[in-house]
C-alpha cells in the first residue's frame, strides 16, 4: 500500500504542475511547498526510509537547480523544485529514471517540432509535462505492463 500511496501523491502533484506549466509557463510555489511538505512528512513518519535515502533523493533536483542558475533559467527553477519533490516522494532511482526519460521524450518532441517548423531555435517549451510523461514511462516499466 505504501508504494501505491507514493505514486498517488506524486501523480496528483505532477498533474497539477503539468497543467499550470502548460497554461501559465510557471509552477505555483504553493503547490510545490505543500506537496513537498506532504511528501517529506510521509517519508519521515509513514515509511521505512532512512534519512540518508531522503537526502540522496534530493540530488537530481539540486543538480537541476544548479543548472538553472548556471544557464540563467534556460531550465526554470520550478523544474528543479518539481524534481526535488519527486525525489523526496519516489527516491533517487525512480527520480533519475523519470528525469532521463523526460529528457529523451522532450528531445524527440523538440526535434520533431523543429523539423516541421512549429518552433524556432529560441523557443521555450514547458518541461514538467515531459517529466510527467517520463514518470509515466517509469511507472509502466516498473509495473511491467
Amino acid at each position: 500500500m505504501g508504494a501505491e500511496l507514493e505514486w498517488l501523491i506524486i501523480s496528483i502533484f505532477m498533474a497539477i504542475c503539468t497543467i499550470m506549466d502548460i497554461r501559465k509557463k510557471e509552477i505555483p510555489a504553493v503547490a510545490i511547498v505543500l506537496s513537498g511538505l506532504l511528501a517529506l512528512c510521509y517519508m519521515i513518519f509513514g515509511s521505512e526510509k532512512q534519512w540518508m535515502d531522503i537526502l540522496y533523493s534530493l540530488i537530481p533536483g539540486m543538480f537541476l537547480l544548479m543548472l538553472s542558475y548556471c544557464t540563467r533559467e534556460s531550465i526554470g527553477y520550478g523544474d528543479g523544485l518539481v524534481v526535488l519533490v519527486m525525489g523526496i516522494c519516489m527516491g533517487i532511482g525512480i527520480c533519475m529514471a523519470a528525469v532521463m526519460a523526460g529528457l529523451i521524450i522532450s528531445a524527440v518532441c523538440v526535434v520533431a517540432l523543429l523539423v516541421f517548423g512549429k518552433v524556432g531555435g529560441k523557443s521555450r517549451l514547458p518541461f514538467v509535462p515531459f517529466l510527467s510523461a517520463g514518470l509515466g514511462v517509469v511507472y509502466i516499466v516498473q509495473k511491467g505492463f
